[in-house]
């Protein structure tokens, strides 16, 4: 019996530390945290749901800023810029299929 209940204790933390490992802790600051219990509460989503909303949100404007980042040193350079619109003028052409657009 007393085998058993070592076992199933063993088991049991076994099952907390995988359970550990699939959600991480992250320190926060409180009053980001009583933001995100508001959300929670106002909305159908629990707040990893939140977190992990605005964290793709956050790396998608990244991503953008990035972007604009790199056109606007494309079109700094005059050659670059003008073979960046030399290309595209090409690709515009190949719309000429003779279909007609739906």
């Amino acid at each position: 019996m007393v085998s058993a209940i070592k076992s199933n204790k063993k088991s049991g933390q076994r099952q907390l530390k995988e359970k550990q490992r699939e959600t991480p802790l992250v320190r926060i600051f409180a009053s980001d945290k009583a933001f995100l219990e508001t959300l929670s509460s106002e909305s159908s989503q629990t707040m990893p749901q939140i977190l992990h909303s605005i964290i793709s949100k956050y790396k998608r404007q990244e991503f953008f800023d990035d972007l604009a980042g790199a056109y606007a040193e494309l079109k700094a350079n005059a050659k670059a810029w003008g073979e960046e619109k030399k290309e595209r003028r090409l690709y515009e052409n190949t719309l000429l299929d003779g279909l007609a657009d739906r």
